[in-house]
């Protein structure tokens, strides 16, 4: 399931209000198109002043407390939901082979064959249904986590006064990370994990 709750967050995961505007304009996404990150801030260069740091947000979402509880919740409703089904399937399989057997016999029972598609019916109604239950209750739990886990970077950003902080885990079109090199950027990933546990 951690796998399965895997991030798809944008590359720059905060950005200062001002130059989160530039970014926005410029429609900042993971494109090979440069992006000139110091011009129009208050009409001059503030290469000097601007302050970038990393995380690697698939780290702080697999380490959060509350992603591990959501799982186990996932994992019991799937459990749940298998053991539902396989109970279906293992009655449906009980009447073919009593529809199996009277057949060998030159007999026939009109109303088991019915009892019988009217139970495969039900058997594919209570997948799709529990399906879509278990997705969005997955896209729910996800939304919440990623809600939290941003609200506790954007301290973590105002507490060391960031501009810009890039996702080190995201990936290219290419399944290639983006962030190929640093040497000597601020990571704030530690901090903001034992920040999210404290909540």
């Amino acid at each position: 399931i951690i796998a399965l709750l895997s991030l798809a967050l944008p590359l720059a995961v905060y950005a200062e209000d001002e130059l989160g505007n530039i970014l926005n304009a410029a429609e900042f996404k993971r494109t090979s198109a440069p992006v000139d990150l110091t011009s129009g801030l208050n009409g001059e260069s503030n290469a000097a002043a601007l302050k970038i740091a990393f995380i690697d947000m698939n780290r702080l979402f697999t380490s959060f407390h509350e992603t591990k509880a959501a799982e186990e919740k996932l994992n019991d409703a799937r459990a749940e939901a298998k053991t539902e089904l396989d109970n279906k399937l293992a009655r449906l399989q009980e009447m073919m082979n009593e529809i199996n057997a009277q057949n060998s016999r030159g007999r026939s029972d009109e109303r088991l064959l019915q009892q019988a598609r009217d139970l495969d019916k039900q058997i594919a109604d209570f997948r799709s249904k529990r399906e879509k239950i278990l997705q969005d209750q997955f896209t729910e739990m996800r939304k919440a986590i990623i809600d939290k886990l941003n609200a506790v970077v954007r301290i973590v950003a105002e507490e060391h006064g960031l501009n810009v902080i890039y996702d080190r885990s995201g990936m290219s079109m290419g399944q290639v990370p983006v962030i190929i090199y640093t040497k000597g950027v601020f990571d704030i990933t530690e901090a903001c994990i034992e920040k999210s546990n404290a909540r």
